[in-house]
């Protein structure tokens, strides 16, 4: 696993065309399966390292913290979670191969399915580093994407950057129009009322 991620980040060009000729998806399956338990492995330190400095901070200012989750309540979620990306890999996989043949890519389920993988390795590993850790893992994501989509589906980098830039559009609008919307919700609410809290 950590050959291929290294090889994946550092040289993606090289790597997606070493594996054009790859066939099925029984080891890009297990690739995911393995930098998925790493995501789960850093979720849980991260939940350890960062809910004991919160509830030390808490204990510091004479505060008892609301809703407070133990380890233990969250490890179940954790691990359900874990299978449940595992089963719906092949369903984002399946809307992204879609996706890519509207727009006349040549590739089988197969490539795409490993593309969907492949790429997903910067969230995997970045996604934790605070603030920028998440922009970093789209930015290297959507990169890792068009030159995948280029080698495995062949099809040209234009074409490659307007298939997934326009679900990041999409998203942008559908976010701006969200947020809108709850402005406007505020707006409309009487002076001196809040909003309803259960």
């Amino acid at each position: 696993m950590i050959v291929t991620a290294k090889f994946v980040l550092t040289q993606p060009a090289s790597f997606f065309a070493a594996r054009k000729l790859e066939k099925g998806v029984k080891k890009a399956f297990w690739y995911f399966a393995a930098i998925s338990l790493l995501e789960v492995f850093i979720a849980i330190v991260s939940f350890l390292i960062i809910g004991s400095s919160v509830n030390f901070v808490y204990k510091l200012a004479g505060v008892a913290p609301e809703g407070e989750q133990s380890f233990p309540q969250m490890l179940p979620v954790l691990v359900f979670g874990y299978f449940f990306g595992l089963a719906f890999s092949f369903v984002s996989a399946g809307l992204l191969h879609l996706w890519i043949r509207l727009f006349r890519g040549k590739g089988n389920y197969s490539k795409t399915y490993q593309l969907f993988v492949y790429t997903h390795t910067p969230r995997a590993l970045l996604s934790w580093i605070p603030v920028i850790g998440g922009l970093i893992a789209w930015v290297y994501g959507f990169v890792l994407l068009v030159i995948g989509a280029q080698i495995f589906h062949s099809i040209s980098r234009r074409r490659a950057i307007v298939i997934f830039i326009i679900p990041f559009l999409l998203t942008v609008v559908l976010v701006l129009f969200g947020f809108i919307a709850f402005l406007l919700l505020l707006k409309n609410i009487p002076s001196g009322q809040g909003l309803p809290y259960s």
